[in-house]
């Protein structure tokens, strides 16, 4: 029969503390074997030494099963053979006390009683939890603890009557301070056993509790960014008709309402990866003026509609050309000056850039004229989904995620926010980030923006989009058509991977999510493909359009074999920049299909 769990956890956390013990058991050993020898006779502290180690390994191998961390049946006989190993390791090891009693000297008696007071202590310690065990391994120490005083006032022995009894009750209430103690640990081991299986009962209660978050974001992502592609990229495809000035408008305000909900979100999966640890970092050259003077380009007509003077000022002699992550810090700035516009009215905003001179640190500062926060509110506003007081969201609009998604994200970079503000004074938020120096003097502009400038359209590009969606394939045939690419739609994964054996694309734009085949499959039978028929290197580029926009899910797509990916709503400018880079070449250039018998 099989020890319960209960049993089985108290036998393994003695087993483990029997185990760590074992080298300071060993050097103890040694060292009652040499006051044996001198006190005694050499061979007798040799022979009791060897003794000793023998008994040890026994023991050990006995124990063997309990020291495993995996857990690993334990039945009856084998806890019995477990406590008879402590009873023989006990004995053995305090017989040199017994032996230093009768054959030592009359000072060797107080030696003796030391060591079986260590040797109680050293078991109530490190065996409390497993009774069996611990009765067996307490036992041999407390019969000589005891036997040797009794046999003392018999008259057997060195120490005499008198000396016998004081002993005894010595013991006796030093047992009986053991027996308290040993219940009060052993009560107190109890609880933190129980303690701790809460604490990993609740551990993986949050785990699951997190991957259902997970999911439920996952799913819900994708619910509402495939109808989203198809608001906001109709929306673009309206802009380029000749529409009256109040359509346009009408055209307009679908466009940003549209564009809000993106970025509510964005912000939410944001919040929810840096929650998990699960935020990526980049570390690129960059420069932090020419970053801030995008953010200020960005808002500069918001800023002048409301009056508002927005600028950039740079520490004289600051070096800008650092390692980080460009569009986390562009993303904290857009949310900082954002919220500075939101509560700012009359007067300024100013972005400031200094280096901390002690310890090299970039400070990037948003400093507003704004309405101010008091010391409650500034306690609250680092938190998601809160904001100063209940009538800011009411009178100023907002989910209160962005201030948290800057203070998560400036913390995922080693560093940290600081707040500074006065009801009615304006605001100062300050981001301190440990940036390194970049050792190459570069220019910092991107490798396709020039490209991406000149390349507005592509004539002569062919590209393939596999979509079951017909609202997404008109979005991207719309796209496409005003770049001058030629199209080809395909339904499923199926017809993609006929269309691709009978036709030669530069480039194709397969959607995940499809019924029948998913584009994960589509994108490998397409390699295989090209592979058969000998094509060199990879084969045609192929993109991941996907409203999966989670970290760990783009990084599962790009680990399929996709060359890149774009995240649904799919905009005209993250079209532009897939096919700069991987279609820019073939643009201009005349192709002809390769059609198949």
């Amino acid at each position: 029969m099989g020890l319960s769990e209960r049993q089985l956890d108290d036998l393994r956390l003695t087993a483990r503390g029997r185990r760590k013990e074992l080298k300071t058991r060993i050097i103890i050993a040694f060292f009652g074997a040499t006051v044996l020898a001198v006190e005694v006779e050499p061979v007798i502290g040799l022979a009791w030494l060897m003794i000793v180690l023998c008994s040890q390994l026994v023991d050990f191998l006995i124990w063997r099963p309990a020291f495993r961390a995996e857990p690993v049946p334990i039945s009856e006989a084998r806890l019995n053979l477990i406590a008879a190993s402590a009873f023989q390791a006990s004995l053995i090891y305090s017989a040199v006390a017994a032996l230093l009693w009768f054959l030592g000297n009359p000072a060797d008696g107080v030696f003796s009683f030391v060591w079986f007071a260590g040797s109680l202590l050293h078991v109530t310690l490190h065996m409390r939890n497993e009774r069996r065990t611990f009765v067996a391994a307490a036992v041999p120490h407390a019969l000589y603890f005891i036997g040797l005083p009794i046999l003392a006032v018999a008259g057997i022995g060195q120490a005499g009557r008198a000396s016998g009894t004081i002993i005894l009750i010595a013991v006796l209430l030093y047992l009986a301070h053991l027996v308290v103690a040993f219940r009060t640990t052993r009560q107190l081991s109890l609880e933190l056993l129980d303690a701790r299986k809460k604490a990993e009962h609740g551990q993986r209660e949050a785990e699951r509790a997190n991957k259902a978050k997970s999911d439920f974001l996952s799913s819900t992502s994708h619910e509402i960014r495939t109808p989203l592609n198809g608001v906001l990229g109709m929306a673009e495809a309206l802009k380029q008709d000749d529409l009256t000035p109040a359509a346009m408008e009408k055209v307009e305000i679908l466009q940003d309402s549209g564009l809000l909900l993106l970025r509510l979100l964005n912000d939410i999966l944001d919040l929810s990866k840096i929650e998990a640890g699960r935020i990526e970092l980049e570390e690129q050259p960059i420069d932090l003026a020419l970053i801030a003077d995008k953010v200020v380009r960005t808002h500069a007509m918001t800023a002048e509609a409301k009056g508002i003077k927005l600028g950039v000022t740079v520490q004289e002699g600051y070096a800008s050309l650092r390692m980080g992550d460009e569009l986390r810090l562009m993303q904290i700035l857009n949310n900082l000056v954002s919220n500075a516009l939101k509560f700012t009215s009359e007067g300024s905003i100013r972005i400031h850039i200094k280096e901390d001179e002690p310890t090299g640190h970039v400070m990037i500062s948003v400093r507003d004229t704004g309405i101010g926060m008091s010391d409650e509110q500034l306690a609250v506003i680092m938190e998601p989904f809160k904001q100063a007081d209940k009538t800011i969201s009411r009178r100023y609009g907002g989910t209160g995620l962005g201030l948290a998604i800057v203070n998560g994200l400036a913390h995922g970079m080693g560093g940290n926010v600081h707040v500074a503000s006065k009801l009615g004074e304006g605001t100062n938020f300050t981001v301190r980030l440990p940036l390194e120096l970049c050792a190459e003097k570069q220019s910092l502009v991107s490798q396709f923006a020039d490209e991406a400038e000149e390349l507005s359209v592509f004539p002569g590009v062919n590209v393939l989009v596999a979509d079951d969606n017909q609202v997404n394939r008109m979005v991207l045939e719309s796209y496409l058509g005003s770049m001058q690419a030629r199209v080809v739609m395909a339904e499923d994964g199926r017809t993609a991977i006929q269309s691709a054996s009978e036709m030669e694309f530069d480039l194709i734009l397969m959607d995940i999510s499809m019924p029948d085949m998913e584009g994960t499959d589509a994108m490998s039978a397409i390699r295989r493909e090209q592979a058969a028929r000998g094509v060199v290197g990879k084969g045609t580029p192929i993109i991941a359009v996907t409203a999966h926009a989670l970290a760990h899910e783009i990084s599962g797509f790009l680990e399929a074999g996709f060359d890149g990916y774009l995240a649904k709503p799919i905009s005209m400018d993250a079209l532009r920049k897939v096919m700069v880079e991987f279609a820019g070449k073939k643009a201009g250039e005349t192709v002809t299909p390769r059609m198949t018998a």
